[in-house]
């Protein structure tokens, strides 16, 4: 069967192998007519098809051959081979050559009133003329789709899941583009911000896109890979204050099958957590000096949420001696405009690529499996990258008045050693945490060593305070002022229960009076025998009047 255009040709001829390639239209002809395909018939027919073009259409002919491929005479067919021949000449004059058309002798191009320069033959002629039509035999390539995208990147398949993008900045547009090169996702991306000149320096869009919405501009170069603008689109808006945009950025969130936070925004990060929906979540973020990118995935189920996991990436930063200076920002900002305050890092395209091609890879591997994974890719200066990585544990919560507390296995099983270690006696420490006030949310992140002037027994645990003013500092630095004191943690000697003493209950008021003042409620845990508690002297109006 043929299929036929304006300028080109496909025929799939069940055809033996051809021994050398046609120089001229007659070789092709007689080539493919000995394998049992009319050739003749089908360049007639689209000729015929094509008389009503205007001339300027009728341009030069290609004929493209798809060949079956046997390993065996007789044996099924194991894939399809392409070739393409170029024809030196155009429709009209072909259609003469083979006894389709004449020329009018009497043809004046000058002359507009004039009859046209070809016409039909009512009965077709022997052709004529096909030995001096000289072809030519081109390359042929598949066009660039999903499905060769997913082929090129060793794929097992397409993935056409839904994917809605926070954020369009420079992390966000290498992550978009290499995925879709990689044929992953249908993608709707979100961002209110414009392409502005200092953008160029780290973003995959050019300076064509100067002045227009990032999420417009990238989802069209994200389309134009696909090959499918249905594939990709923009909105211009702002998930935590959507304004006008509240039902479309609603609709791109609920409707996606996975959500990636690329804004580098804590408070983006936050509010998707609590934005409902089952679309699993990851956040993905280069740290300011733009040395090491980071990747934090929910489980496919999201019983650990992005704002948990967030918790416990700043737990891995404290520990790992490695990441001490981690989220340390630059003091060498670059100014972008006469504005002060608008200032940039100074941060190579070359590690932006890399790292955001780390955690493009890190993202599809995680993608792949049900489990969440906090992963951190650090880069040094010749282009070496360690990899820290977390298998983040699973959240509990207890409610405090309108508040909620936070806090993982991981910590209590840390607290649980703690206890082992220190009996007969009782040990504890001071608890750090994130605090979010407008969403009355306390995360625990760790519970900090006992200071060296802490009174250990086995009757009492008297918490010192040598070197911890200095420790709290150092957390607050280390985590960019996003963790800080939230409360206290102690054991209880063999066969006690969790329940609070009179001591814990006292050192409850005072640490209500002391936190009380901000309105946060503070927290306690203890560890018994068998049993943690967590517990709080907040009242349900303290944070609406800390007075009180």
């Amino acid at each position: 069967m043929a299929q036929v255009s304006s300028s080109s040709l496909t025929t799939r001829p069940n055809i033996r192998a051809v021994g050398a390639a046609p120089k001229n239209l007659l070789e092709l002809i007689d080539a493919l007519q000995e394998r049992g395909h009319h050739l003749l018939t089908t360049l007639r027919q689209a000729v015929q098809e094509n008389l009503t073009l205007s001339p300027q259409d009728l341009g030069l002919v290609t004929v493209l051959v798809v060949a079956p491929l046997m390993r065996e005479p007789d044996h099924p067919v194991v894939a399809e081979d392409a070739m393409a021949f170029g024809i030196s000449i155009g429709l009209d004059e072909l259609g003469v050559c083979l006894g389709v058309l004449y020329k009018n002798p009497d043809y004046d191009p000058n002359n507009k009133a004039n009859c046209s320069q070809y016409g039909r033959l009512l009965t077709p002629s022997p052709p004529a003329g096909l030995e001096g039509v000289l072809i030519e035999t081109l390359p042929v390539h598949l066009e660039f789709d999903r499905e060769l995208a997913s082929q090129c990147a060793g794929s097992s398949g397409v993935d056409d899941r839904r994917v809605t993008l926070v954020g369009a900045g420079a992390i966000g547009s290498h992550i978009a583009m290499s995925l879709a090169r990689e044929g992953r996702f249908r993608w709707t991306i979100i961002d209110d911000d414009l392409l502005l000149p200092h953008n160029l320096a780290r973003h995959t869009l050019n300076r064509a896109e100067l002045g227009k919405a990032k999420a417009e501009a990238l989802a069209e170069g994200v389309a134009m890979v696909l090959g499918s603008r249905v594939d990709a689109c923009g909105i211009v808006g702002n998930v935590v204050f959507p304004g006008d945009q509240a039902p479309m950025l609603g609709a791109a969130l609920s409707e996606a099958d996975i959500i990636i936070d690329a804004s580098a925004s804590v408070a983006v990060a936050r509010n998707l957590s609590d934005v409902p929906g089952g679309a699993r979540r990851v956040s993905v973020f280069l740290n300011p000096a733009g040395t090491a990118s980071i990747m934090l995935a929910e489980d496919a189920g999201r019983s650990i949420r992005l704002d948990a996991l967030e918790a416990q990436y700043y737990r891995l930063i404290l520990r790992e001696g490695a990441l001490r200076e981690h989220l340390a920002s630059p003091d060498d900002g670059l100014r972008y405009t006469g504005a002060c305050r608008h200032v940039t890092n100074r941060i190579p395209a070359s590690s932006v690529a890399a790292l955001s091609g780390l955690v493009s890879r890190g993202l599809s591997a995680s993608l792949g499996r049900d489990e969440a994974r906090i992963t951190i890719w650090s880069m040094n200066n010749e282009g070496a990258v360690a990899v820290s990585t977390a298998d983040p544990r699973p959240v509990l919560r207890t409610p405090i008045a309108d508040w909620t507390i936070f806090y993982d296995e991981g910590l209590l099983g840390d607290i649980r050693v703690a206890r082992k270690r220190a009996l007969p006696a009782e040990t504890g420490g001071a608890l750090v945490g994130i605090v979010d006030v407008n969403r009355k949310v306390i995360l625990v992140v760790d519970a900090l060593s006992p200071p060296a002037d802490s009174v250990e027994s086995h009757a009492e645990f008297v918490r010192g305070i040598d070197g911890l003013t200095d420790h709290l500092q150092e957390v607050c630095a280390i985590t960019r002022d996003q963790v800080r004191y939230v409360g206290e943690w102690h054991t209880h000697p063999s066969c006690h229960r969790a329940t609070p003493s009179s001591t814990d209950l006292a050192q409850l008021e005072f640490l209500r009076a002391q936190l009380g003042r901000e309105g946060i409620p503070p927290v306690m845990i203890i560890m018994g025998e068998q049993e943690e508690a967590v517990v709080s002297a907040f009242r349900p109006d303290q944070s609406k009047n800390p007075e009180a």
